[in-house]
């Protein structure tokens, strides 16, 4: 039931009033008769009301209907609605999408408002969704003539309690390129808090924020082994869910690549002595703080650890213990430092040689002797000088009374030194070089007078080749005075030759020994040697006879430097120093056989000691370039010497490879495609004394079969090739050889579209529309999550990967319609460019016009009957003021007013609310689905009104006087 105000409805019934009785009856019969009149208001459920309207003279019976219209309906109590609080601790609310759920009532519509009073206006309607924390907002549900309000509980819900701050994931960098590859699943205990995780709790990995939040579909796939696309940090949003709610709750994991610490690669040698025994080994102290501090190279000692480790493959399981260090026995060997920083783990590795020496070589010392000056046997013995001449570079001595003072250092001796025991006595002698010694000595002699080194008859130094056959030859008197001195100083012993023995005696005319000395007696002369003490009071001298014998003699020729090329730059190969063997051979005049040695040194060679044992494979001794003397003796024992280059030429310097080039495939996806390979492979360094050759192995270029022979326009045989290469130096002939892998990636392959045409309304009539661009991605990825998506407005844009649409527009793109380029990259591998491999769609989009109508127009009619302010339209007649020259076929119209939609039915003849009253009408073009809305007023004009006019009584006078007639002027 409702209650009726009737009394305020009469001005519904009667246009004016003033003057009327108004009276309401439930019956006909009652409004005639005037019996039982209802009150007002007047409740009822609704029902017929009749009217009696009277005035001084006439009263009339009208009637109306009282009729009481539902309220609209909610379908079932309402429940609360429950979202998903976001990171800024607001939810949104799909109030527009929980409607169905309030009402499913025909012609009835739904808004939803911040409080009662806002919704009972209606006033301030919130949006759908609605971003809120939650708490009650109120839903206006109303139809045609009623609305009912009710509360609707929104409530934020959140997701399970996790750490949002959780530890970074580290791992070390190989190269220190900034990127590596993470197992995310190992944060999942430090996010849960717990390292037991209950069943149905489900960790997703996302790129950003917003998808975390959203449990999109775009979360990475293989989380196990993730590889970081931003250097050197990147953070990973990690969406938990538990059973029981589907909301997430989201911790962002900091990803770094941590610096791998970079040792000092060129640790220089730690070196040792052997031990007397000569074996090999060395106690090293690697614990020593210097030889630490130059394997860090600089890194901290206080952040970085070192350990040891024998031998590479000991790494990282079996180090050398730590209680070794300080006295660790090696040969000479390489051995493994590993540098590990002590926060990340992060570490490198450096070889260390170690090296042990060898004791210093020294000959036997040939006992010191002077002549007794006084015959007491006692001398002073300069036994610092005599011993240098039998040290090498390097090596310096120190003498002793006995051998405990010797292995001890005490006592050492002072030099001269004067004998303690009369005649001869035993001096012994540490040599040390390098940080090692060697426990030697030597006997100390007082001479009467000296005594030189007597040669033997045979001795090579008595006889000389002759090169002509003439009985003639030089010979060399320093060297035979050299080997008779046998290392005693000049000083000391001094000896000279002479013509007769009576000049030797008393040291007159002695031979000039700077020059070579030829014989003045065909084939044989005998000469004599004085030897004498300078430094000794009476001159010790003896005197000796030495014969020098002239024997034919071997020719040694002038020979050419043997070349070879290296092949691992190290300065060093191997060589037939024999090939020259037979020029030698040609020039000898003398009876064979004929001997070839070959030596290292000259010296060795003018005695004839150490010669070279492989001479058909001999790899020289001094980097680049050695000289080899060469000795031809021929039978009597003449010999000749001169000697030869050998040279090292070095081929140009390659890496073991020349690494992998990578492009991508051509435009029509072939994996085929053409190189230049002198561009696209190059051999870094090469300037124009070289010369490149590529092949189709690294065994091809080894035996030069296969070669390339068009390189600069080479088609790969198969999505990766192993290549060839050899670079020859022009100037030496000298080869060297290295490999590269060449590989074509694939381009994307994106799903063909079903439709590749977007369709949009045109927006306020403007000639454009709002265009989401991205809503072909998921259809062109078809699942591939390597898959990036640019968007472009020109072909060419879209190839170079320029001019991009920027990213905040593609999902709501302004256009006038045209063609818009897909650049779709596979972001697996990069070219060498660094650019991913991508290929090109387009799409069309289509702006689909508005119905055209035009504004400012109005209907018009006047009121009837006059003073009420309305009147019956026919809303359709405004189609042609709106439309005016259009074919209007093809569209539909919806009028509507304050209330809502007006049926087609109202439409043809509906009555104005107010005056005047605005219409929206929803024009909608059938073929394209577009909408345009237009306004337009019903204007009622004022009726015309007249007053009530009583004409004066006239009598019957005309005509019939009973008939009723009478006359009256209007």
């Amino acid at each position: 039931t409702e209650s009726f105000d009737l009394t305020g409805y009469a001005g519904n019934i009667v246009a004016n009033p003033a003057g009327l009785t108004i009276t309401f009856y439930l019956s006909q019969a009652d409004a005639q008769s005037g019996t039982s009149p209802i009150a007002s208001p007047y409740v009822s459920a609704g029902e017929t009301i009749w009217v009696n309207l009277a005035n001084t003279y006439c009263q009339t019976v009208t009637s109306f209907n009282l009729v009481v219209n539902p309220l609209p309906q909610l379908t079932e109590p309402l429940q609360s609605m429950t979202s998903c609080i976001g990171a800024d601790g607001l939810a949104d609310f799909d109030l527009a999408g929980h409607i169905p759920v309030i009402t499913q009532e025909p012609g009835v519509t739904v808004g939803f408002y911040a409080s009662q009073a806002d919704a009972a206006v209606p006033q301030s309607p919130l949006p759908s969704p609605y971003h809120s924390a939650g708490g009650t907002i109120w839903v206006r549900l109303e139809n045609a003539d009623c609305f009912a309000l009710a509360p609707l509980e929104l409530i934020g819900a959140t997701g399970p309690a996790i750490d949002t701050t959780p530890d970074a994931l580290s791992v070390c960098d190989d190269n220190n390129d900034c990127f590596g590859v993470f197992d995310l699943t190992q944060a999942a205990a430090d996010i849960w808090d717990s390292a037991s995780i209950p069943a149905g709790v489900e960790f997703h990995y996302y790129l950003t924020p917003e998808d975390a939040e959203q449990q999109t579909q775009n979360f990475i796939a293989v989380p196990t082994a993730y590889p970081n696309n931003v250097p050197c940090n990147q953070t990973i949003y990690v969406s938990v869910t538990a059973p029981g709610s589907t909301c997430p709750s989201v911790a962002p994991l900091q990803l770094i690549v941590v610096p791998r610490p970079v040792a000092n690669d060129d640790v220089q040698p730690v070196e040792q002595c052997d031990g007397e025994d000569n074996d090999g080994l060395a106690y090293f102290n690697l614990a020593d703080q210097a030889l630490l501090d130059e394997i860090l190279g600089g890194l901290d000692g206080t952040t970085h650890t070192v350990t040891y480790y024998a031998t590479a493959a000991d790494v990282p399981a079996n180090p050398i213990p730590f209680n070794g260090w300080a006295a660790y026995q090696s040969a000479t060997a390489d051995i493994i430092a590993v540098v590990t920083h002590t926060a990340s783990g992060c570490r490198d590795q450096v070889t260390v040689p170690l090296v042990v020496l060898a004791l210093p070589g020294v000959a036997d010392i040939p006992p010191y002797r002077l002549c007794d000056d006084d015959f007491d046997q006692f001398m002073s013995f300069d036994i610092a000088g005599y011993v240098s001449g039998f040290l090498v570079a390097g090596q310096t001595a120190a003498f002793y009374a006995s051998e405990s003072d010797a292995l001890s250092g005490n006592a050492p001796l002072g030099s001269p030194y004067t004998n303690t025991v009369p005649g001869s006595q035993y001096i012994w002698i540490v040599v040390s070089q390098g940080g090692c010694s060697h426990l030697t000595g030597m006997d100390i002699v007082v001479d009467p007078k000296p005594v030189p080194h007597l040669l033997a008859p045979d001795d090579a130094l008595l006889f000389s080749c002759d090169d002509n056959n003439d009985g003639f030859a030089p010979f060399n008197l320093e060297d035979i005075a050299d080997a008779m001195q046998m290392g005693v100083p000049a000083t000391q012993m001094v000896i000279n030759f002479y013509l007769t023995e009576q000049d030797a005696v008393a040291g007159n005319l002695p031979i000039d020994q700077t020059i070579p000395y030829v014989n003045v007696t065909q084939w044989a002369q005998t000469l004599y040697v004085g030897a004498n003490n300078p430094e000794t009071p009476g001159n010790c001298r003896s005197v000796w006879p030495v014969t020098l014998t002239v024997i034919p003699g071997a020719i040694a020729a002038e020979l050419s430097d043997l070349v070879e090329c290296d092949d691992d730059q190290d300065g060093f190969t191997q060589f037939n120093l024999t090939e020259q063997e037979a020029a030698i051979i040609a020039l000898q005049t003398g009876p064979a056989p004929y001997q070839i040695r070959y030596f290292e040194s000259a010296s060795d060679a003018a005695q004839g000691i150490s010669p070279i044992g492989n001479i058909t494979n001999y790899t020289n001794q001094t980097a680049f370039t050695q000289q080899i003397w060469y000795r031809v003796d021929v039978t009597g024992g003449c010999h000749d010497e001169d000697s030869f280059f050998i040279k090292v030429n070095v081929p140009f310097n390659l890496p073991a490879t020349l690494g992998l080039f990578t492009q991508c495939a051509d435009a029509d996806g072939n994996q085929l495609i053409e190189w230049d390979l002198p561009v696209e492979v190059p051999v870094p360094g090469i300037t124009s004394g070289y010369q490149v050759h590529y092949y189709h192995s690294y065994a091809d270029a080894l035996t030069d079969t296969d070669e390339i022979m068009d390189p600069a326009h080479y088609t790969n045989q198969g999505p990766v090739d192993d290549l060839g290469v050899m670079v020859e130096d022009l100037a030496t002939g000298c080869k060297s050889y290295t490999m590269a892998t060449i590989r074509v990636l694939p381009l994307p392959h994106p799903q063909q579209l079903q439709d590749d045409v977007l369709v949009m309304c045109e927006e306020n009539g403007s000639d454009t529309a709002t265009f989401d661009l991205t809503q072909f991605e998921d259809e062109l990825a078809n699942g591939d999550m390597g898959m990036a998506f640019t968007y472009h407005t020109s072909l060419a844009d879209a190839e170079s990967g320029t001019a991009a649409i920027p990213a905040s527009d593609v999902a709501a793109y302004v256009s006038s319609g045209g063609t818009i380029y897909i650049r779709v990259e596979q972001h697996t591998l990069p070219d060498d460019t660094g650019a991913y491999c991508h290929t090109v769609v387009a799409i069309t989009l289509q702006v689909d016009q508005q119905p055209d109508l035009a504004p400012g127009k109005f209907l018009t009619g006047c009121e009837v009957p006059a003073g009420t302010g309305q009147m019956s339209f026919d809303l359709n007649d405004i189609i042609a003021e709106m439309m005016p020259g259009q074919d209007t076929s093809g569209f539909t119209f919806v009028f509507s007013d304050a209330g809502g939609p007006i049926s087609a039915a109202d439409a043809l003849d509906y009555t104005n609310q107010t005056n005047p009253q605005t219409i929206t009408v929803d024009v909608t073009n059938t073929a394209t689905g577009c909408t345009a809305s237009q306004t337009f007023d019903l204007i009622v004009k004022p009726g015309a009104t007249a007053a009530a006019y009583a004409f004066a009584a006239q009598c019957d006078d005309f005509g019939d006087l009973t008939d009723g007639i009478a006359e009256f002027d209007l």
